[in-house]
């Protein structure tokens, strides 16, 4: 019998990959200079974007002697750069989740069971489906592409969309829990305010987040353990809440961007619903806290299908205009 493929030899060639990010010569020197010469290689150099960053992307920037060679971004081309090598690492990793989550065989026995009950006209029961199905969400986010994807094929005016990867890259744990929800439990969690800034790695400046650049510094340290299923795991570092008007705004679209990324709710409705609650926050910005409380409130709505969702949608851009 034949030996399963390995997940490297699933994963596009690192120089195909190159070729393809647009990965000048600088670029790869440095990576060869930093012992990182396979797709998988690359996409395990780091836990996450914000350490890949911090660990290659930041030296490279700032300049470094590897072996008596010097390495570093050409003058005014750092945030091209950094796009490069974010994208590189992103899609590799994407890779390695997709190829490394191949469905286990089952068991002899479970395989006999199911086979001798399909044989007798019977499904499996309920039950037996269910135990495949994971009880918590992954940490990586393995659907970017596809999604991205997605968003990019419909036209605007009969032409391709962009779709702004810098609102959310880094905060794929976030996407993550987001997808498994609406995919596969459809118990739907509120997103935060802070959830999303506190760990993409970049602001809406365009610079490097200095929020994520701390919560990794925090869970990269030792950790109190809690009970969770029986189990110990690792407390994680407490949320982040933005305080100011312009966070919370700033949380407001990250969440806009990532429920239509997800395609949770009509992107129209994503659009009225995060416009009115902007508005409502400008128009109130003593208030910020009280505004805050609005948040979570509303979020149901995205979710409920037909004329009941438009016509409140619809109520709360009237709302938007007459504040």
């Amino acid at each position: 019998m034949a030996a399963a493929p390995t997940v490297a030899s699933q994963m596009v060639p690192l120089g195909e990959l190159f070729n393809t990010a647009g990965a000048g010569d600088g670029i790869r020197h440095y990576l060869a200079a930093k012992k990182i010469s396979t797709t998988p290689t690359l996409a395990l150099i780091a836990k996450n974007a914000e350490d890949f960053t911090t660990m290659i992307v930041a030296p490279f920037l700032a300049g470094v002697t590897i072996d008596g060679q010097d390495h570093k971004a050409e003058a005014g081309d750092e945030p091209v750069a950094t796009a490069i090598m974010i994208h590189l690492f992103v899609e590799a990793r994407r890779q390695w989740d997709i190829f490394s989550q191949a469905p286990t065989a089952p068991q002899p026995q479970a395989a006999a069971a199911t086979a001798a009950q399909t044989a007798a006209g019977n499904t499996p029961t309920a039950a037996a489906t269910a135990a495949h199905i994971p009880d918590r969400p992954p940490k990586t986010f393995a659907a970017w592409t596809q999604q991205v994807t997605a968003y990019e094929e419909k036209l605007f005016d009969g032409k391709r969309r962009t779709f702004p990867v810098q609102e959310l890259l880094g905060a794929e744990e976030v996407l993550a829990r987001m997808w498994f929800e609406h995919t596969v439990t459809k118990m739907y969690t509120p997103v935060t305010l802070g959830e999303i800034l506190c760990r993409r790695t970049w602001t809406p400046g365009r610079m490097l987040n200095p929020l994520a650049a701390e919560r990794a510094a925090k869970s990269a340290g030792s950790k109190a353990l809690r009970l969770e299923h029986g189990a110990l795991v690792p407390e994680e570092p407490s949320e982040w809440s933005p305080w100011g008007l312009l966070s919370t705004i700033d949380g407001a679209n990250a969440a806009r961007w990532a429920w239509i990324l997800l395609g949770i709710g009509e992107e129209a409705d994503v659009i009225k619903y995060a416009d009115w609650f902007v508005a409502k926050a400008r128009a109130h910005a003593d208030m910020v806290p009280a505004i805050q409380a609005f948040w979570p409130e509303e979020q149901y709505l995205l979710r409920r299908g037909g004329e009941e969702r438009h016509e409140r949608c619809g109520d709360l851009a009237g709302d938007r205009r007459a504040s």
